[in-house]
């Protein structure tokens, strides 16, 4: 009940998963526990310019997938490979 898929109107075979009322209330409720657990695991364990490096190699690898730098991935990967529009 967290979820409902509600059709996506620029492709008919996407559809779009949106939050309930209930949905946002866990992710609300489970948010501040959840980062907890990503800063103890992952940030706290880095030093400052660690941390620095890490959002390059994050922005890069995002621009790749997005195809927006020179080192784009090719159009047939998968993540490239669905239509164009908002829903997936």
């Amino acid at each position: 009940g967290a979820v409902r898929r509600e059709g996506c109107p620029s492709d008919r075979r996407g559809s779009t998963a949106v939050l309930t009322d209930e949905g946002m209330t866990l992710l609300e409720r489970t948010a501040p526990g959840h980062v907890e657990t990503v800063r103890a695991a992952l940030f706290d364990r880095l030093s400052p310019e660690q941390v620095g490096q890490l959002e390059e190699i994050c922005a890069s690898v995002a621009r790749g997938l997005e195809g927006d730098d020179a080192q784009a991935p090719p159009d047939d990967v998968p993540w490239r490979r669905r239509s164009p529009g908002p829903c997936t």
